[in-house]
């Protein structure tokens, strides 16, 4: 058992595991900027009702919720450069593999965010778009101004919950060729052949992430609810 696991080898693996958390993080950002701006957008196309479009954003939403994320990435990773070949002319063939894992996760979790904002977005009495058109408020400004922040409060421990999922989502970049946390655990593993204290050191930074991001979630809400009540 003291030749499986040593807690000498869990040290010695840290300094690898965090060569990969650039590209972990670098996942995370830009996968949840493009789930971000992607997700409102899409909410906002299916609470105005937009004719045709409201109805595709239905259909792309309920494909991506409903199927798993490695099929997604499989599918823009291999058909993506197929379809931009075919319609465009364009070869992407020698983009990065990680711009392939972002795209990826940030559509998949650009539907749930969706779902999030249309949700928090409804909630929202009407009366408050139409008090902003009556001061002169354009749609835009009134749902920037008005609605936005209202439905933000409703939908940020959705949204937390939503991020952590979308962080976990980045351990099977490595299936990719990407150099992560996960990779740079495996190749510790190669090298000394033992995997688990590696895996051991994801784990728990995976973990210390995750709780930062719960309760750092839990101090903006009570703030936000406390200007709220104020």
């Amino acid at each position: 058992m003291g030749d499986y696991f040593t807690f000498t080898r869990l040290v010695d693996s840290i300094d690898t595991v965090l060569s990969g958390a650039g590209a972990t993080f670098e996942i995370v950002i830009f996968s949840f900027l493009i789930a971000l701006a992607a997700g409102i957008l899409l909410a906002v196309i299916r609470i105005r009702k937009i004719p045709v479009s409201a109805q595709i954003v239905a259909v792309f939403n309920s494909f991506m919720r409903g199927t798993p994320m490695i099929v997604q990435i499989y599918l823009v990773y291999y058909g993506l450069p197929f379809f931009m070949d075919l319609l465009f002319g364009v070869d992407i063939n020698r983009w990065s593999k990680m711009l392939y894992v972002i795209l990826a996760i940030g559509l998949n979790n650009a539907a749930f965010f969706a779902e999030i904002f249309r949700s928090a977005l409804a909630s929202v009495s009407v009366v408050q778009l139409e008090a902003g058109f009556s001061i002169g408020l354009t749609w835009m400004q009134a749902f920037r101004r008005v609605v936005f922040p209202q439905a933000f409060r409703v939908a940020l421990p959705s949204l937390v919950v939503q991020f952590i999922s979308l962080l976990q989502s980045t351990a099977l970049a490595y299936m990719f060729g990407v150099t992560d946390m996960m990779m740079a655990a495996r190749k510790y593993g190669s090298k000394s052949g033992h995997s688990l204290e590696a895996y051991c050191v994801v784990m728990v930074l995976f973990v210390a992430i995750c709780v930062v991001l719960e309760l750092s979630s839990r101090c903006l809400d009570k703030r936000l609810n406390t200007e709220r009540r104020v």
